[in-house]
């Protein structure tokens, strides 16, 4: 049976890879910026205010028409701003179904109001935005689902078990495919009703239950655990995107980046040369007029009258200026715009002096040579913790969403919900894409596995440790449609007492890829073993994976491998020590390609004791 429905996924995929082109690069994260737009106060343009899009492959799904339509995602929590213009029209499409458990009443539309718990913190509408905004100022993740809001959480920020048990009978009642759980701090014991729910949820309706990998969740005796149960635990993602702007070098379409000295600077500069002087007397003297009128001027060394100086340089023509100086404060109107580039940027004109630049319309979200990272969860006591061995973890920071307050406004806010609702909309997206097979949740689990990418830990070029991060940054699109696929999609070493842990690894790839190459990649838990250290040479634990560097895949038939890893050096007797890697595997079309058309990783997490048999 389970053989039988693999291959009814294999079928389904072959079927989408003809709709779309190979995946796109993915050992680095990009930037399209195709979302929610806000106006630039420098510049007076739109910019792009959520990227995230592009990057988890939602963007990808948007264009290949899977919005979400014909799923029904539930959200067990706050409640609902109704009013805000984000979920006006699934009201008005009669898409939006759920009840009160707190005042015991049923939605009904703008005279359901809840002032205390959802105006003042709002998390619902945060929530229920990310996943199912459908405004013209903003598009959530899975516009176009259905909706059902489920609030089970009063005003003192508390639920029961028994309340969230008929909230999670009531989305089942109502065929909701994906459903958002709370947190749940005890108010009533037993727990065991609820967690057969879930477990009857996920195995009788095959729903997709999502929620945050916290303390709170799995791992604090006074809060009901999700331990052991089926359901998507989820971490959060920071991607560092800051607003940028830049101009272009027309020849060779590099970007200046830069910031602006004025507070306002609209300005309209087109196509210009860049005039470079070695000081500012040069530069303004009267028979240089001719040279500077209609372009715009650079200087490196600084200048002590700013206002002075605009004034000479709107003089003598200059449509703008370009420099490696700021002044201490930025003055509020220029007359002239005036640009502050790096040294990188200043050597790159002077080298290339004869160049023409584009100034106009060259901003955005950008991600500005930082990695994006594992994000720390903050806890009730206000101190910030890592993830609770997530599964798959989402952007979480600084993401748009409906303001609760405002029935038209929307705001940016940071929290490991974010990063759950996210998953809750892509896993829509998914779920869609393969109708009409109904996933389940092991296998929306582990398509999203396959899918992701592992992110590096904080300022560290090693990748963060398994048990913070699961398989990595979600990719909806890689999940939907998988050229490399591995059973399973995650290797867990559960033989604490030896120091040597074997498994096979089923590999098998799509037509396209003639050959694989497999590498180990590193994490923060545990240095590699030096290959040619002598045996009993180690004098702090280090790991020794062993597998085949290249495989011929079959289209036709798994290819078998053994993942062979052994832990090295000492371990302090009576301790356990965690240990995590990935398995990255890229296909190549040939064995000249310079460039893999496919990535995946395959989490390894496993736990060695100290005085191991």
């Amino acid at each position: 049976m389970r053989q039988g429905r693999i291959m009814l996924l294999f079928i389904h995929t072959l079927l989408l890879l003809l709709l779309a082109s190979h995946a796109s690069a993915f050992d680095d994260i990009t930037l399209d910026n195709q979302n929610a737009k806000i106006i630039s106060t420098i510049t007076g343009r739109e910019f792009d205010a959520m990227p995230y899009y592009y990057d988890t492959g939602v963007t990808e799904l948007h264009s290949m028409g899977y919005n979400g339509s014909g799923i029904v995602v539930g959200v067990i929590g706050e409640g609902l701003n109704i009013q805000h213009e984000a979920f006006r029209q699934a009201f008005k499409r009669k898409e939006v179904i759920g009840y009160d458990f707190v005042n015991d009443q049923r939605y009904t539309g703008a005279a359901t109001v809840y002032p205390f718990r959802e105006i003042q913190y709002g998390r619902g509408s945060i929530t229920t935005g990310i996943v199912a905004s459908n405004a013209k100022a903003f598009h959530g993740v899975a516009p176009d689902v259905a909706f059902g809001i489920y609030r089970v959480i009063d005003r003192d920020n508390t639920t029961s078990t028994s309340v969230v048990l008929k909230a999670l009978d009531m989305a089942m009642g109502n065929r909701a495919k994906i459903v958002i759980l709370p947190e749940i701090r005890y108010k009533d014991k037993p727990s065991y009703q609820l967690r057969n729910m879930i477990a009857k949820a996920a195995k009788e309706k095959k729903m997709i239950m999502v929620v945050a990998a916290t303390r709170n969740n799995f791992a604090n005796p006074a809060y009901f655990s999700y331990d052991g149960l089926p359901v998507l635990r989820v971490g959060g993602a920071n991607l560092p995107y800051l607003m940028s702007h830049w101009f272009t070098d027309t020849n060779t379409n590099e970007q200046i980046k830069f910031s602006a000295i004025c507070k306002k600077t609209k300005y309209d500069i087109g196509t210009a040369k860049i005039i470079i002087y070695d000081s500012w007397e040069h530069a303004l003297r009267p028979l240089n007029k001719q040279y500077i009128t209609g372009n715009v001027l650079m200087v490196k060394r600084p200048y002590q009258h700013t206002s002075m100086l605009l004034k000479k340089l709107e003089a003598v023509g200059a449509i703008g200026v370009v420099t490696t100086y700021a002044p201490p404060k930025r003055i509020p109107q220029c007359t002239v715009p005036f640009f502050k580039i790096t040294q990188d940027g200043y050597e790159y004109i002077v080298r290339n002096y004869r160049h023409t630049y584009n100034f106009n319309v060259e901003q955005g979200s950008t991600l500005l040579g930082t990695h994006a990272n594992v994000e720390p969860i903050l806890s009730p006591d206000g101190k910030r913790e890592w993830p609770v061995r997530p599964d798959i973890i989402a952007p979480s920071t600084n993401m748009k969403s409906p303001r609760p307050r405002n029935h038209e406004q929307y705001m940016v806010s940071s929290n490991i919900t974010n990063a759950v609702a996210y998953v809750a909309g892509a896993v829509a997206l998914l779920v869609q894409s393969y109708l009409p097979h109904r996933m389940d949740y092991h296998e929306v689990r582990d398509h999203l596995r396959r899918g992701a990418l592992p992110l590096h830990e904080s300022k560290s070029p090693l990748l963060a440790p398994v048990e913070r991060q699961g398989a990595g940054l979600i990719n909806v699109a890689n999940a939907a449609r998988p050229i490399i696929y591995t059973i399973p999609a995650y290797i867990e070493f559960t033989q604490e007492n030896t120091r040597r842990h074997i498994k096979e690894l089923s590999i098998g790839a799509h037509a396209s890829a003639a050959y694989l190459v497999l590498s180990w990649r590193r994490t923060a838990s545990l240095p590699v073993c030096a290959s040619n250290a002598p045996e009993g040479s180690y004098n702090q634990a280090c790991i020794s994976p062993v597998f085949p560097k290249v495989i011929m895949p079959s289209s036709l038939a798994m290819t078998p491998v053994s993942v062979d890893i052994e832990i090295k050096g000492p371990i302090p007797p009576g301790s356990k020590l965690a240990y995590s890697g990935y398995i990255a595997i890229k296909a190549y079309a040939s064995r000249d390609a310079t460039s893999p058309i496919h990535t995946i990783h395959v989490p390894c997490h496993g736990i060695v004791a100290g005085n191991p048999s």
